[in-house]
């Protein structure tokens, strides 16, 4: 179990708030170039769709 997780639960966080905090951690790790290629894959799908 993780450390975070225990504090968490102790200051009485859901599961969904832990998962989203996560998940916003997890984005704001990418590098600028990660989102340029992502939008770049987008636009490029949306010309060939």
């Amino acid at each position: 179990m993780y450390a975070e997780e225990y504090d968490d639960r102790r200051y009485g966080r859901s599961a969904w708030e832990r998962g989203s905090s996560r998940f916003m951690d997890y984005l704001r790790s990418r590098r600028s170039d990660h989102w340029i290629m992502f939008l770049a894959g987008l636009v490029l799908g949306l010309i060939l769709a």
